[in-house]
């Protein structure tokens, strides 16, 4: 099993609404304010909510939450965002997705129902065992003669675990980590509602398992 270190880590969300949420929209103050309290205690202040976008087209623009150590919140007409780079905690994180949906679902407007849910992984390794080349090569890839030599090439694997749910993981080399590895964990499900406070651990298995099934195994820098 090659042992890997993980150097540089981001986690993004993406969450689609069924519908446009135009109604959401009608009211800046009232937008504001809902951010605000939703995310009270992760954001230092009104400074860190603002606004994305030309008053020319307000429906096209984001509101943006800083939350610090705990990534940027983003709220748009079809779909909210949130990414955290570096070094984040599976747990903490989740529970700030559950109260930006929370607050979603209590909005007077009506439900705000989800269509899908994008939560993308990716992260730059150094390999403690062995270089990225054998790494790669030991994947078992193709050779095509007359191209040279054959420096490892990667994997990209997609998987259905049930109706709702797909996977796709990724090992290549690393274009920012000298000799390292890249590493991507794509997971898509199609549902409404999902338990946010379940889904980092959850994630963190599986990409652990994804990683074990390539040969791999993550024993810095995650959980």
């Amino acid at each position: 099993m090659r042992q890997l270190d993980i150097i540089d880590d981001q986690l993004e969300y993406v969450g689609l609404f069924a519908q446009p949420a135009f109604r959401l929209f009608t009211s800046p103050a009232a937008l504001a304010s809902g951010l605000y309290h939703a995310f009270y205690g992760h954001h230092s202040g009104v400074d860190d909510i603002t606004f994305e976008g030309g008053p020319a087209d307000p429906l096209r623009g984001s509101w943006v939450v800083d939350l610090g150590a705990q990534g940027t919140y983003k709220l748009s007409l079809e779909r909210v965002e949130w990414e955290r780079p570096d070094s984040w905690t599976w747990e903490l994180d989740s529970a700030v997705l559950a109260g930006g949906d929370v607050w979603l679902r209590s909005l007077r407007t009506g439900a705000m129902l989800m269509h899908s849910h994008y939560f993308t992984y990716t992260a730059h390794a150094s390999s403690l065992t062995g270089t990225a080349s054998e790494v790669l090569l030991g994947l078992g890839g193709p050779s095509l003669p007359g191209l040279g030599q054959n420096e490892g090439t990667g994997l990209i694997f997609h998987s259905r675990i049930n109706s709702e749910t797909t996977i796709q993981f990724t090992v290549d080399h690393s274009h920012e980590v000298e000799n390292g590895l890249f590493i991507e964990l794509v997971a898509i499900l199609e549902t409404d509602r999902i338990d946010y406070l379940q889904i980092g651990p959850w994630l963190l298995d599986i990409l652990r398992q994804a990683a074990s099934g390539a040969g791999l195994e993550i024993v810095t820098g995650v959980g």
